[in-house]
């Protein structure tokens, strides 16, 4: 039986990402055009968590990260192609790996609601139960109880009402759908939307 516990959940996590031999490099990209706090979100840890937990497969090469502050200045190794995309802020690439780093001051939710730039804003912030998970890079551990409680009972719902519409009309489904897209690739179930 699986203890669902941050520091237990952040060690599966870790321990699964420690696998990929391009790992340490991509922390090291992060830590050398960050300052501050690091954090991995997105589906890279939902998916690995459930991966690990219940079986599977994941081929996702894409890495989402938060950070208090984006160097201005980016440190690019050889090899790597920077693009940007949202806000302006970097995506590295090389070969089939993405690599987006972000500040937490650009977060949507954060900047619409002239919040505080903190981990808990953000996770304030993401549309559905599932996402509001992120792994303390340096700390190693998971933050989130209401995405874990969703890993822990493989289902999961909206979380932040006006994000999930938001996501919703951008991908142009309604916020049932856009859950049950999520939910099938992850083998999970919804809790439905009124």
């Amino acid at each position: 039986m699986v203890e669902f516990s941050s520091e237990n959940l952040g060690r599966i996590l870790i321990n699964r990402l420690r696998k990929n031999k391009n790992f340490e490099e991509i922390i090291s990209i992060v830590k050398n055009n960050s300052q501050g706090n690091i954090y991995l979100v997105g589906g890279t840890v939902s998916r690995t968590l459930a991966t690990e937990l219940y079986g599977g497969t994941q081929k996702n090469q894409d890495f989402d990260f938060v950070v208090d502050i984006l160097n201005d200045n980016l440190k690019i190794p050889d090899g790597w192609i920077v693009e940007y995309h949202k806000f302006g802020n970097p995506t590295f690439k090389k070969d089939d790996i993405e690599i987006d780093i972000f500040p937490i001051s650009d977060h949507q939710y954060i900047k619409e609601n002239k919040l505080e730039p903190t981990i808990e804003n953000f996770l304030a912030g993401v549309p559905f139960s599932i996402q509001a998970l992120v792994f303390d890079i340096k700390r190693e551990i998971l933050i989130g109880d209401e995405g874990i409680d969703a890993l822990k009972k493989r289902k999961f719902k909206v979380h932040n009402v006006e994000s999930a519409k938001e996501v919703a009309r951008r991908k142009g489904v309604s916020i049932n759908e856009r859950m049950m897209q999520k939910a099938k690739s992850m083998n999970f179930e919804i809790i439905p939307f009124d």
